[in-house]
């Protein structure tokens, strides 16, 4: 069932700031963003951020479809041992520390 009180691009952006309007239109067209447009889009707000986030939409759309992937990717923590010595992340460990580790390659593989 289509919503007919939904806002459209089309609808959202005859009534908001021609500037962005523009913008949006021109992405929409396959023309790139110039830096100050950019900058533009990231302050906009209500209707022109509606409508920026209906074309960011509607650009995923072209490029990839409505499919949902996702990848499984593993990070192996080799070690907790931190040579550089900051101790700025609570990760990490000293060599003589009690909780370091450093996992074997038979283990990691």
């Amino acid at each position: 069932m289509v919503d007919d009180q939904a806002p459209t691009v089309e609808r959202l952006l005859s009534r908001m700031d021609r500037g962005v309007a523009r913008s949006l239109d021109g992405v929409l067209e396959g023309r790139e963003l110039s830096v100050d447009e950019g900058e533009v889009l990231f302050q906009t707000h209500e209707r022109e951020l509606q409508a920026l986030c209906l074309v960011a939409d509607e650009l995923r759309r072209q490029a990839v479809g409505d499919v949902v992937t996702y990848v499984v990717n593993r990070n192996i923590n080799f070690t907790n041992v931190c040579y550089t010595g900051c101790r700025f992340c609570a990760f990490a460990q000293r060599e003589v520390d009690p909780e370091s580790y450093t996992l074997r390659l038979e283990e990691v593989a």
